[in-house]
């Protein structure tokens, strides 16, 4: 009757290094196993370069083998049993079930992204450390996936740093948006010229918005004898939540009369949620407006603004106010 052979019941996960794995026999109390009949030959390996095995001693019941794995190498290969042993002076087959078993000495290296920095230019950095100083490290390793918005190909990107500090750097074209996943890839060599195969790295998410803002004013109107008002929303039309800051009095233009002064700037708190009319027209509510300075540029950032001035004569003439061109920038960045 054959003998059954439990093939590495303690081998269950990848195997990170040189390791010993049983094959345990299946025998009665009266069984007794002959322990030089069980060779390394009654192993079957399936082809492998990356492992030497080798018998290291066999007790009355369980054959003990030790495995070396070359260092940077992974994969997987099968145990088998074959042939026959003696059990009480009788030769007796081996049964056993294929076992296969997993291995990688591959050396990881632990890579993580920083804070993303952004400048009033556009551009934007993106710092990365390693755990351990690389070299011949290029932008090639990392990889850009298009989450929404323009295409990637409207991203200018380079790679700064040395040693186990780096920053990939991207400015986007004029009037894009959209956002992307950063992440690095592909095989990495230390300063000691190791090879690391496997980056241990959480992608991030990059968002980008150089949109140029778009301002749309009302008709001024009448607010009190010698005071006129006029709203103004930026891309209104485009229903882009683009706001912006360096809005001051001196960016205006107010044709039509002479003398025109503008006297408020009131900023809505939200960017997000336009204000109704009736809030249009209760600017001393703090919980909506701020009163800015009108000399100085705003740099809170804002989507909706009222704007009121003075006119020291009565006119039946048409007045237009328009904001200077390139007066101020998308608050993305900032």
């Amino acid at each position: 009757m054959p003998i059954t052979a439990n093939i590495a019941p303690n081998i269950s996960t990848t195997q990170t290094g040189n390791f010993r794995f049983a094959i345990v026999f299946t025998l009665s109390a009266t069984q007794i196993l002959d322990k030089t009949s069980f060779t390394l030959s009654n192993i079957t390996i399936s082809d492998n370069d990356d492992i030497t095995v080798r018998l290291i001693n066999v007790s009355s019941n369980t054959a003990f083998i030790a495995v070396e794995v070359d260092d940077e190498s992974s994969g997987s290969f099968t145990v088998d049993v074959t042939g026959n042993v003696t059990v009480n002076r009788t030769t007796e087959t081996l049964s056993g079930t294929t076992k296969t078993i997993n291995y990688s000495t591959v050396s990881n290296i632990q890579s993580t992204f920083g804070i993303i920095e952004y400048t009033e230019d556009g551009m934007i950095t993106v710092p990365v450390s390693f755990g351990e100083s690389v070299k011949s490290l290029s932008k090639t390793d990392f990889e850009m996936t298009r989450i929404s918005g323009d295409d990637i190909s409207c991203l200018i990107h380079w790679l700064t740093g040395t040693a186990a500090s780096y920053e990939m750097n991207f400015i986007p074209d004029v009037d894009t948006v959209g956002s992307f996943i950063l992440d690095i890839f592909g095989v990495i060599t230390t300063v000691d010229d190791m090879e690391r195969e496997e980056i241990t790295v959480t992608p991030i998410t990059v968002t980008y918005d150089r949109r140029i803002p778009e301002a749309i004013m009302e008709i001024p109107e009448p607010l009190s004898q010698g005071r006129w008002v006029t709203y103004l929303e930026f891309n209104k039309f485009t229903n882009d939540e683009v706001s912006i800051v360096g809005l001051s009095a001196s960016d205006f233009i107010i044709d039509g009369v002479e003398n025109a002064v503008i006297t408020h700037i009131y900023r809505a708190v939200s960017i997000t949620s336009k204000p109704t009319d009736q809030q249009y027209h209760t600017l001393t509510d703090t919980s909506i407006w701020v009163a800015e300075n009108i000399n100085t540029a705003t740099t809170a950032k804002g989507r909706y603004f009222v704007i009121v001035f003075d006119i020291p004569e009565v006119t039946d003439e048409t007045i237009n106010i328009a904001l200077k061109k390139n007066s101020v920038r998308n608050a993305f960045h900032l």
